[in-house]
């Protein structure tokens, strides 16, 4: 059985197992460049920087999307508490993405309209409306990039926070590790989003 087999592997090997079967170099720990590159995301700003750490970090450039994909692990502290979370960053020399930030809808998110955020919506999409909480500065940018296909995947999709700018984008479902074994399917959804946002992209909307 798999699970019986995992008991009697490290996880180190398993990811680097998992690393050679999608083609990623693996790398048991990033850099601190690394991290200075992502903090422009939220993720990357929680707890102390001293704390914030990289590990079991894969990488591929993908010919074909002429892009650099990654997943890793990003550790930090928070109250307290070490947290783990695994991330999807996809880095295209073909995105010019408008800042937005998506993340399932939450009560906070009542507070957050009264102190005069706004919320990008997207009627035609309710399912999509009443899962998710979207902003962004150029709030028509971020329609026309999402057009119908963002939206329709996120329908089935739930649970996500995906964030962007410029040439980049993260993916991840808060507060959720993913095993070594189900890098894959994030992988896969990764480069499906990458997808959908690349055909309305391309132009300089930042």
């Amino acid at each position: 059985m798999s699970w019986l087999k995992h008991l009697f592997t490290g996880k180190k090997k398993r990811h680097q197992q998992v690393a050679a079967s999608m083609e990623m170099s693996y790398y048991r720990d990033a850099d601190s460049d690394t991290l200075r590159e992502l903090q422009q995301f939220a993720l990357f700003q929680k707890g102390k920087p001293e704390q914030r750490h990289i590990r079991h970090f894969m990488h591929q450039f993908d010919r074909a999307r002429r892009a650099d994909c990654y997943v890793f692990d990003f550790r930090f502290n928070r109250h307290g508490q070490i947290r783990h979370q695994t991330v999807f960053w996809a880095l295209s020399e073909e995105l010019r993405l408008p800042w937005f930030s998506m993340e399932p809808q939450q009560f906070k998110h009542t507070f957050i309209k009264i102190l005069g955020r706004e919320e990008i919506k997207f009627e035609m999409w309710p399912s999509f409306d009443r899962n998710y909480w979207i902003e962004g500065v150029d709030p028509k940018a971020v329609r026309y990039v999402f057009g119908e296909d963002v939206p329709r995947l996120f329908s089935r999709e739930l649970g996500w926070i995906v964030e962007g700018f410029g040439n980049q984008f993260v993916m991840y479902k808060p507060n959720k590790r993913v095993a070594p074994e189900m890098r894959p399917e994030l992988l896969r959804l990764g480069r499906s989003v990458h997808d959908l946002l690349l055909p309305r992209a391309k132009g300089n909307l930042v």
